[in-house]
């Protein structure tokens, strides 16, 4: 396999301030690194050793993408997405151009696999990108003011010693304004470190919460699974148990005794 940029960055321990590039064109990635090499920067991430592991971090990308848009000197906000604002296919305002929402669109895509703090945001987004409006392209906009806030956050990886794999599950009930599904995601750490997570709109149509959070919870779980078989096919098989945590009651008791599902009184929307 060939590597997909043909520049790599390295530290060299000589010089503990100064990256030196390295033209690496035909280098197979399974070929060993110098051993006096630290890597900090592999295409558009930076990856900073610290003293508890490392920081990845995407400023770089971020501002690439903020000048791109012309929204480098734009006021930046706290939050990925307005709670006030309802996104569907047909909201009354002007088409915008769908090409260049695209664009912005996948490389927000790229930066969700390092920045799960925008991934249901991004997944928002996506939904409207054959027919993109001016308030799809505002909300957009309003993601870009996010990353220029958080321009320098990213995720620290940590030593641990013995690491347990915890995971988070969540629901955004009724939340699809044009087919009323529901949005389930999670977030998985391996010790106090984010190794996977994703934000991904259901399938059917949830009748009330607990059953939007039931079926997230369930989805989680697989996902859990396949990463404990990760691990073991890797050679690291773990050895505390797995915990995997929701925020819904009666998704818990409900998962608890699945037999009780189909007699369920939902809540009907």
């Amino acid at each position: 396999m060939q590597p997909t940029s043909k520049f790599f960055y390295f530290l060299q321990a000589a010089s503990p301030t100064v990256p030196v590039p390295l033209s690496v064109p035909s280098a197979s990635l399974s070929s060993p690194l110098p051993p006096e090499s630290v890597p900090v920067a592999i295409a558009s991430s930076s990856i900073v050793p610290t003293r508890s592991g490392l920081f990845l971090s995407q400023h770089k990308y971020v501002r690439d993408l903020l000048a791109s848009t012309n929204m480098s000197g734009a006021k930046d906000v706290s939050t990925p997405l307005s709670t006030s604002t309802s996104l569907q296919l047909v909201d009354g305002t002007a088409p915008v151009d769908s090409s260049n929402f695209r664009r912005v669109i996948g490389s927000l895509q790229y930066l969700s696999l390092t920045g799960p703090d925008i991934s249901f945001a991004v997944n928002k987004l996506s939904q409207f990108m054959h027919k993109p409006t001016t308030t799809h392209w505002t909300t957009t906009k309003r993601l870009l003011r996010y990353l220029k806030q958080t321009i320098f956050h990213g995720i620290q990886l940590s030593k641990s010693g013995l690491p347990a794999l915890t995971t988070y599950s969540d629901a955004d009930w009724d939340g699809q304004y044009d087919d009323r599904t529901s949005t389930s995601a999670y977030i998985s750490f391996l010790g106090s470190n984010p190794i996977s997570w994703s934000s991904k709109k259901q399938r059917a149509v949830a009748r009330s919460t607990i059953e939007a959070e039931y079926r997230a919870l369930a989805n989680t779980a697989s996902e859990t699974m396949w990463l404990v078989a990760l691990f073991y096919e890797l050679g690291f098989p773990l050895k505390t148990p797995l915990v995997l945590l929701c925020d819904n009651l009666g998704a818990t008791h409900l998962s608890f005794n699945p037999v009780q599902h189909s007699a369920h009184e939902a809540h009907s929307n």
